[in-house]
């Protein structure tokens, strides 16, 4: 793995949000997850390429990578820490806070609006009582049940 610098679609402020919500999601972690932020503000965190797994450069020594891959449903590292004292280390919890910070991003930045979606299953059509209007937009919508005639 080659130090390409790469930045982060998301702001500090959003990593600031993040690594609160971690912390009082696991507060026994919350040293390592100060250590795992920092890697993220300032170091490379990328998802490899070639499949499953993070590129996660090391906090003190630039330009050396540890691999983090999630088996069985946690996340394993070739660190030394994680080898001594197993997981999470704070490779891999920078990872999962470069993850969340960027799918946090990209809620926000949807532009569908949440009462707009159709949840699945769809209840049954029912083409006596359901009846669709034109937006504005030109697309059919189902219209309210209160407006639909009986």
């Amino acid at each position: 793995m080659q130090s390409q610098s790469t930045v982060p679609t998301f702001s500090l402020a959003t990593l600031r949000t993040v690594l609160a919500e971690l912390t009082i999601e696991h507060p026994d972690r919350a040293w390592r997850l100060i250590k795992a932020a920092n890697i993220v503000a300032v170091r490379t965190v990328e998802p490899s390429p070639s499949g499953p797994g993070w590129w996660v450069e090391s906090e003190c020594d630039a330009g050396k990578f540890y691999f983090v891959l999630p088996v069985g449903g946690h996340d394993t590292c070739n660190c030394q820490d994680y080898r001594q004292r197993g997981g999470p280390c704070k490779h891999a919890l920078a990872a999962e806070l470069y993850a969340r910070c960027e799918r946090r991003d990209a809620e926000q930045a949807d532009p569908t609006p949440a009462d707009n979606v159709i949840p699945l299953p769809m209840p049954a059509f029912d083409p006596d009582r359901d009846r669709f209007v034109l937006t504005a937009q030109g697309h059919a919508a189902l219209a309210s049940p209160e407006h639909t005639p009986a």
